[in-house]
């Protein structure tokens, strides 16, 4: 018996990978929200997941790849909430854990035993349903660009926003208190996205135009910093760095000349 060749298997999977795509589509998109009483800051993952296979579908994963090295999604760059899972009605959301790990996938699944067979809950032929989502304590961009799995078919997330968002900021000084020579800065920012109402506004960075210590400067990098402290300097000028970034992972930056002599 004629064992066929390596460049065949590989070539019959990736046929199969194409045919897996075109049974299922999976469509995600983040946005910042934002509690106003509490001021705190949370991001929510949407995946609407179609069906254009001839079969049901009752189970859903999301950063699983179904290979020996997935693109799982870990915990240390962000926390799903307590009350973090939205689900269709009769399915339940859950997370799969590596083993000794701080990896994890998502998955989605039928749980409501006494329909299991009937496909009562299941999404049929020709169906859609957008209530698949997460919420974390912060976002992270790899929840869009991971891979999903339905049923046991491979697919590639597409990632709904891909715009950039905008933002005006706004710098103002006053002379800091109690530190004779220095100014504090405040920071005003309004970003706006075709799909996430609040983008995060980052300090990235602090230059200028003179050699300086480290010690001329007093903020706080990668957070949404509302204010911080630079020493003044004989014909000193400072270049403030912020990105803007939305859940999806999309950026801009922006430089505002800051005189400071």
């Amino acid at each position: 018996m004629k064992h066929p060749s390596a460049m065949s298997l590989i070539l019959c999977l990736l046929v199969s990978h194409q045919i897996y795509a075109a049974d299922y589509r999976v469509i995600a998109f983040g946005k910042h929200e934002v509690d106003l009483l509490q001021g705190k800051k949370t991001a929510i993952y949407t995946y609407k997941l179609e069906n254009f296979s001839n079969d049901e579908v009752g189970v859903f994963a999301v950063g699983d790849s179904g290979d020996e090295t997935p693109p799982y999604l870990d915990t240390r760059n962000a926390k799903v909430l307590e009350t973090g899972f939205i689900a269709p009605s009769g399915w339940k959301a859950e997370r799969i854990w590596l083993e000794e790990s701080y990896c994890y996938y998502l998955q989605w699944i039928v749980s409501n035993h006494s329909d299991l067979f009937s496909g009562k809950y299941y999404l049929l032929p020709g169906q859609s349903s957008d209530r698949f989502s997460v919420r974390l304590n912060r976002a992270d961009p790899n929840y869009v660009t991971t891979k999903a799995i339905v049923q046991d078919k491979l697919v590639n997330i597409v990632k709904a926003d891909t715009a950039a968002p905008k933002a005006e900021i706004y710098l103002t000084t006053l002379p800091a208190v109690g530190k004779r020579g220095w100014l504090e800065v405040s920071v005003t920012a309004a970003a706006h996205d075709n799909m996430d109402p609040y983008p995060d506004v980052l300090l990235s960075k602090i230059t200028a135009n003179q050699t300086f210590p480290e010690t001329d400067i007093q903020a706080v990098f990668n957070e949404e910093t509302k204010k911080f402290l630079v020493k003044m300097a004989k014909d000193r000028s400072y270049k403030v760095t912020f990105t803007v970034t939305d859940a999806s992972g999309n950026t801009t930056t922006y430089t505002k000349e800051l005189p400071a002599k």
